[in-house]
């Protein structure tokens, strides 16, 4: 035997309200990533079940997939369909891949609605590969389904508030759509110094006015005498 079966200690996990009468509206799931740079050189997409539980994998669509799973499982030919959490909010990954997030209108903003996306898009962005710099990000309330109303004036408002007329609430998921934009934070980009003098001699630049340049949209700072030399030049022809 590998293992020591009287040392053994197994615990089950009871993911939803085991009464499928009853509504489930407390199902959190949270990201974050492991980076270890020092020992093992391995990075881990884990995950955190409603504060309690800690899950790790190895990359970040199976931490998707586990989350999703987590949030609500549906089988392939929606034979059976067991409910997690009563109420969800799906949307849309960079590869147009359908999330799932499990959230309790009763208590849940439609702000920290919002925010708790941003936060897991970080998350995720972070792992893939490396842009957890946020640059852009809007819901678009006409893309949404339901259609949000676009003058919504107080996003502090509970979700509840929003979606209590809609048929069979609270059991529903509806359908969030954002665009958002990442990039690499400056902090973790590579400087790359470029030996110029400082000035360049009007009589070592040779231009062709006949000639058209490319326009280069990667220019350094440090160009930028020499485009003023080349313009000086020019000017005067």
């Amino acid at each position: 035997m590998l293992f020591d079966q009287n040392k053994l200690k197994i615990k089950s996990l009871q993911v939803g309200n085991p009464n499928k009468l009853s509504l489930e509206f407390n199902v959190h799931i949270q990201w974050y990533n492991h980076f270890d740079t020092n020992q093992t050189h391995t990075k881990w997409a884990c995950l955190i079940l409603n504060h309690t539980w800690h899950f790790r994998t190895i990359n970040w669509g199976d931490r998707e997939n586990l989350s999703s799973c987590l949030s609500v499982n549906e089988s392939k030919k929606n034979t059976n369909f067991f409910e997690f959490n009563s109420f969800r909010v799906i949307w849309k990954g960079d590869y147009e891949e359908t999330l799932k997030e499990p959230l309790n209108p009763y208590s849940v903003t439609f702000e920290y609605g919002i925010q708790h996306l941003k936060d897991k898009l970080q998350v995720r962005n972070r792992f893939r590969d490396g842009c957890d710099e946020l640059v852009y990000f809007k819901c678009k309330f006409n893309g949404c389904k339901p259609e949000l109303l676009s003058k919504m004036g107080n996003e502090d408002v509970l979700l509840h508030d929003i979606y209590k007329h809609l048929p069979h609430y609270p059991i529903i998921q509806v359908y969030w759509k954002i665009d958002y934009y990442f990039m690499v934070p400056y902090k973790r980009t590579i400087e790359i110094k470029r030996n110029i003098p400082k000035s360049v001699p009007i009589q070592d630049i040779s231009i062709s006015l006949n000639r058209k340049t490319n326009f280069n949209p990667l220019l350094y700072e440090s160009d930028l005498h020499k485009l003023k030399h080349i313009q000086d030049i020019v000017n005067t022809k």
